[in-house]
């Protein structure tokens, strides 16, 4: 796990210095060193500029070297030349923290930029400079009253700090998107940071200080990338042992982001989807708009945990009943019928007959005092209710305050959606409950998508560690299989199976024949039909050159099969090294099923399952894990398959030998991470599940090499 950087004098300086600071707040410098004065922060500010004596009422000083003391941490707002040389002065004066406001460097996609972004790097690692940026929007600590940032979206009314922490990229949307709705809602935050570039402090390591720190309860992030995707993996799994919820946007999803690659494997393979794959796999709740991450944020931070997805509402309005039963139902929420002693006490307080859930009170709950409330408690304590999701339209304020009571109270997570506003002035307002702790929706939708994610949350916790041991499987020779690569610039179909001889994967029985004679042994020694298959390091699809023939038996069809398939392949692909044909056994019938590895781009190995065969990128029928992992990570892993029906039999179906299958994904998720420095991507296509208690078995398989 990565080693997490102290970042408190970063966050909370007892003394900071701004270097560029003006007294013309039309300029960026200006805000910001007007913005850390009315923020209320008590320490020490340092304004430096070699062209004033006073600024904002501050004495200022001619540069970083002239400061009476050396700061925790620097603001820099001057050209990109000028900044690498402040920054070299911080390394000299002692600073451990800088943050570099500047533009002109990377983000400008010139290699001038670039190489500028390289040289500020360089100089704060020789000044043993932890920097921020360039190119950023600064910080906000609401808890220390410390704000180093232009933006005004944490000036006015603010809810008291709380238990959230948001990290974005972008200034602009982590600042007004997130923070300044979330404020407005009544949600408190404790700290904002906005790193722009990444050149050196990075979203992970500022969320890794933020899950240490004990008030923090919720990560909120919108990344544009991951520099290194196992880093932010140690990261989701430290949070997820401290049971804290990480909430991310992840720009760039399009599919300008998928790339196609030489193997069936990589080709289904895009980025986005492996960066899908890693967040379920280690708890990452993936949002789309920023709406959602506050929305979610609300309920996830009262870190009350659902025993399932089975939820109790209540309503003074039938249609929002059932606007609520249609779109939790498609959310996959349900709504379970009261049990008996539930259904009697309903009665009882409202005088209706059987009550279905969610439950409408009607109109009558107005001119009854007490009856939502007493109808509410009891739907809360109903054994078979996860959550509660009390719908408020126009409520008396004892309404309202008996909501909040029972949301900050009760075990249960409650949700509360307040469609409408308070019948009367004495009520609580939304914002209020808000700021008191309880998730307070305006809307049906947005309530009940919080409550399915706190659900999948707490199934996740539930199931983490369970999920996460992972002990690597016997009779696995990895010195062999890594001497056995390192001897190879290329694989033939019959290497690339030898390899998985390796990891214990049962491979089809077989060899290349350089002439009929041969053919004709390895098929008597296999005494059956066969399979024969080109074999060429230079031909990765056999298919193309129609270099295949299945069930062939008998000495003459052998031999004409044979010299048609390398007629064929000669004819199709002139210049290709043909060593042969490969002569196999036939297997029997079973469930074709694709495994494999690719090398991502920002996570490294991950290991691929997919419905085989011919079809395999027509179906995309796909599920992806970051290796290792263990049989109950890969018993979820092909769970996801819409396939996986098949393998369990039924309708006339055989049940297929699915423990073979988890057994060998956890062998194949092995051999991913031990030979990553080798492998560009594996492709075993298809290998057959057979019927329960035979195994499964590569029948074709193909590594490419880096």
């Amino acid at each position: 796990m990565n080693t997490m950087v102290d970042l408190s004098r970063f966050l909370a300086p007892r003394k900071v210095a701004l270097v560029g600071a003006t007294d013309d707040l039309s300029k960026f410098s200006g805000r910001c060193l007007q913005q850390m004065i009315g923020f209320g922060y008590k320490g020490d500010i340092y304004p430096v500029n070699p062209s004033r004596a006073i600024v904002q009422g501050l004495t200022c000083y001619p540069s970083v070297m002239d400061l009476p003391d050396t700061p925790d941490h620097v603001g820099i707002v001057v050209s990109p030349e000028r900044a690498i040389e402040v920054v070299r002065q911080c390394g000299s004066s002692g600073v451990p923290f800088v943050t570099v406001f500047s533009s002109g460097f990377a983000e400008t996609g010139t290699d001038e930029g670039r190489a500028l972004q390289q040289q500020l790097l360089d100089v704060a690692r020789a000044g043993n400079v932890r920097l921020m940026g360039p190119n950023c929007n600064g910080t906000i600590n609401f808890l220390e009253r410390f704000a180093m940032t232009s933006s005004p979206s944490a000036s006015g009314d603010q809810p008291p700090p709380g238990s959230i922490a948001v990290l974005s990229h972008s200034g602009g949307v982590g600042h007004i998107n997130v923070m300044w709705r979330a404020l407005e809602l009544g949600l408190g935050l404790s700290y904002v940071v906005t790193c722009g570039n990444d050149a050196d402090l990075d979203l992970v390591d500022f969320g890794r200080y933020c899950i240490e720190q004990d008030h923090i309860q919720v990560l909120l992030l919108v990344a544009e990338r991951f520099g290194d995707g196992r880093k932010f993996v140690d990261l989701a799994k430290r949070a997820a042992l401290l049971g804290k919820p990480i909430i991310a946007i992840k720009l760039g999803r399009t599919p300008e982001g998928s790339k196609a690659a030489a193997s069936h494997t990589g080709a289904i393979t895009g980025e986005d989807a492996v960066c899908d794959a890693v967040f379920r796999q280690y708890g990452i709740i993936r949002v789309d708009d920023c709406h959602e991450l506050y929305d979610m944020a609300m309920l996830l931070r009262t870190k009350r945990r659902a025993n399932g997805p089975r939820a109790g509402g209540i309503s003074t309005t039938g249609g929002n009943v059932v606007l609520a039963s249609d779109l939790g139902s498609a959310r996959g929420l349900q709504w379970p019928e009261y049990s008996t002693s539930t259904q009697q006490a309903l009665q009882e307080i409202t005088g209706a007959g059987a009550l279905l859930n969610p439950t409408d009170t009607t109109t009558s709950a107005h001119g009854v005092p007490g009856m939502y409330r007493r109808a509410l408690a009891v739907i809360a304590e109903d054994a078979g209710v996860d959550m509660v999701m009390p719908i408020l339209n126009f409520p008396p304020a004892a309404d309202v305050e008996f909501v909040q009571q029972l949301a900050l109270s009760h075990r249960k997570p409650v949700a509360v959606c307040w469609v409408g506003g308070a019948r009367e002035v004495s009520a609580l307002t939304r914002r209020q409950l808000v700021e008191s702790g309880v998730s307070v929706h305006r809307d049906i939708l947005p309530c009940l998508k919080a409550m399915r994610v706190c659900a999948d949350y707490s199934q996740f916790i539930n199931t983490f560690q369970k999920r996460s041991d992972c002990v690597r499987p016997a009779a696995i020779d990895v010195d062999g299989a890594q001497r056995y690569l390192a001897a190879k610039s290329q694989c033939t179909e019959l290497e690339s199976l030898k390899l998985l001889d390796f990891y214990g994967i049962t491979t089809i029985a077989g060899d290349v024949a350089a002439d009929e004679h041969a053919v004709l042994r390895i098929a008597h020694d296999i005494n059956g039909p066969v399979a024969l298959k080109i074999s060429s390091k230079d031909i990765q699809h056999k298919t193309e050159v129609n270099g295949v023939r299945l069930a062939v038996s008998g000495e003459s069809e052998l031999r004409h099969q044979y010299l048609d398939i390398l007629s064929s392949a000669q004819r199709l692909k002139p210049d290709a090294d043909i060593e042969g044909v490969l002569v196999q056994a036939m297997v029997p019938q079973g469930l074709e099923i694709m495994a494999g590895i690719v090398q991502d781009s920002v996570f490294g190995p991950i290991v691929v399952v997919a419905h085989g065969g011919i079809h395999v990128e027509t179906y995309h029928d796909v599920a992806y894990r970051l290796p290792p992992f263990n049989h109950a990570e890969a018993a979820l892993m092909i769970s996801e398959l819409r396939v996986y029906p098949f393998l369990l039999g039924g309708a006339r179906m055989p049940e297929r030998d699915l423990e073979s299958l988890i057994e060998a994904l956890v062998r194949i998720s092995w051999l991913a991470v031990d030979c990553s420095d080798f492998i560009a991507e594996l492709d075993i296509n298809p290998m057959i599940v057979l019927e329960k208690g035979l195994g499964v078995c590569a029948v074709d398989a193909l590594v490419i090499l880096k």
